[in-house]
């Protein structure tokens, strides 16, 4: 009897003492290759979408510490060659005499806040920027924009609605975003993240139509909109769903805006 509660015990030790593993760990490494595809699909989406703008940009999680984003070229014409590995103080090892993105600590300072975060996009989206600078709350009125919660939050950078071109802005929008997937920037833009740059995507694009639909509804005189439950997951199966479907639809999306 006492060897099997001894047996217990040391069981229970061994099983104490394991380390945790977090998930994010567990999965297998993706290679350059396939994050460079990933950058370059959801830009090149975002572009023809009306998302993005010539200057906005868009980067994804390498790893814990890096990740991959396009030098200071406009997104129309991003191709896998033009993306650079940057850390997370906005450095590249070689950069081979191109101009960094100069809004690259946006990125930098929510993926070293935020480990949950593998996408990131920041755009000058027109229907965005209506709300940036309104005291008009943006709140979810559809199924697909639930991701938004209770509503967008909003950092300020100065009173002349100014880009985020050091690593204190960054930190300091990153903090304005907090737990939210995304946060407006007034008189200037937007900023979406995602756990994947197909969720990415689909959220940004929603965003989008949600904002026009908000916009329109006001427009027509009514005060009370009915807005939906915030759900979190929303936007694209943001818990890391099966969005298969999509993703091919936007890859090859992608090949054909690449031939033009």
């Amino acid at each position: 009897m006492r060897k099997v509660m001894l047996l217990a015990v040391v069981l229970s030790i061994v099983l104490q003492s394991r380390p945790v593993i977090d998930a994010a760990q567990s999965q297998p490494p993706r290679s350059t290759e396939s994050v460079k595809e990933e950058v370059v699909v959801a830009t090149r989406i975002l572009f023809d979408s009306g998302f993005l703008d010539t200057a906005g940009h868009v980067s994804v999680r390498l790893d814990a510490n890096r990740f991959l984003m396009p030098w200071r070229r406009a997104p129309e014409l991003i191709v896998a060659d033009d993306l650079m590995e940057y850390d997370l103080d906005g450095r590249v090892a070689d950069a081979r005499g191109r101009a960094l993105v100069l809004e690259r600590f946006i990125h930098a300072e929510i993926y070293r806040a935020r480990p949950d975060v593998t996408a990131v996009v920041h755009g000058h989206t027109p229907s965005l920027l209506l709300f940036s600078s309104s005291n008009i709350p943006l709140r979810p009125l559809f199924s697909g924009a639930g991701f938004i919660g209770q509503q967008v939050p909003a950092f300020k950078n100065g009173d002349a609605g100014g880009g985020v071109n050091n690593a204190e802005l960054g930190r300091g929008l990153a903090q304005a975003l907090g737990k939210s997937n995304a946060v407006l920037m007034r008189g200037h833009g937007v900023v979406v993240v995602a756990p994947s740059a197909v969720t990415l995507i689909q959220r940004a694009i929603n965003l989008d139509t949600n904002a026009q639909l908000v916009a329109q509804l006001l427009a027509m005189g009514d005060k009370e909109p009915m807005y939906i439950k915030p759900n979190p997951d929303a936007g694209g199966g943001g818990g890391g769903g099966d969005n298969a479907r999509e993703w091919e639809a936007y890859r090859r999306r992608a090949a054909v805006l690449m031939k033009r």
